[in-house]
């Protein structure tokens, strides 16, 4: 907590980066977004990951088969939700074959 209060003390007002202040914790900053994956997308870049139209995206949304939220009006696709939703589809698959 108090590494929190010293960046906004100090960081933010004079835009200092996180890294110079913490150089061995540089990855571990919670708004460093670089290099990690996003959590929800929109409804057509979840269509476009799984190769399926918009609106067939939006009936699996309408029927939560993924999990949304709507996020300032727009809705989102939680990405681990489609992720589990292809993870379903193969166990089908491969209890039909």
């Amino acid at each position: 907590m108090r590494d929190f209060r010293i960046l906004s003390q100090t960081a933010r007002g004079q835009g200092r980066a996180w890294h110079m202040l913490h150089p061995s914790k540089k990855s571990e900053h919670p708004m460093d977004r670089s290099s990690q994956l996003p959590l929800a997308i929109t409804v057509e870049e979840a269509a476009t990951m799984l190769s399926i139209g918009r609106v067939t995206m939006y009936k699996l949304v309408r029927k939560r088969v993924v999990q949304s939220v709507r996020i300032e009006g727009t809705r989102r696709v939680i990405v681990s939700s489609v992720h589990d939703y292809l993870k379903r589809l193969i166990e089908c698959e491969g209890e039909g074959a």
